[in-house]
């Protein structure tokens, strides 16, 4: 007992103990941006408005007024959706992308485009999740 007594006295000192493994701070995601106004929404959509034909079938054509786009084929309408200037495809369930703008139709059928090369002469777009590709030249007349 008395052996027991002497070994708690003795000036060693205890076996270090390992610090605990900092916990990894988590770098807050940045607060999605605030929706659009509509007057910011048009200013968007301002170098698209006017009348498009197909590269690939000059017979398809697109007309972008405000936001409605309207599609026809030899001059005669198919269809049409308003349009919205979004950070995401609905699809995806709206999370923004890195990779560019898109234009979501809200319309029976949703579709997603996202916005590519657009001039004063050339509109291109990738229609998701299928991926395909529409070229756009400026046109007169039409629809």
């Amino acid at each position: 007992m008395i052996a027991l007594l002497l070994a708690a006295c003795t000036d060693e000192p205890s076996p270090a103990q390992p610090s605990p493994a900092p916990e990894p701070t988590a770098t807050p995601s940045p607060p999605p941006p605030p929706p659009l106004g509509v007057s910011e929404v048009v200013a968007r959509l301002e170098p698209l408005q006017g009348r498009w034909n197909s590269r690939d079938d000059p017979r398809a054509q697109v007309l972008i007024l405000k936001s409605l786009w309207m599609e026809g084929y030899d001059g005669v309408e198919q269809s049409r959706s308003v349009l919205e200037w979004a950070d995401g495809c609905r699809a995806d369930g709206g999370k923004p992308s890195p990779t560019g703008a898109y234009l979501n139709h809200l319309s029976e059928a949703p579709r997603c485009m996202q916005l590519g090369v657009v001039t004063a002469e050339t509109l291109e777009l990738v229609e998701l999740p299928a991926g395909h590709h529409l070229h756009y030249v400026r046109a007169s007349g039409g629809m």
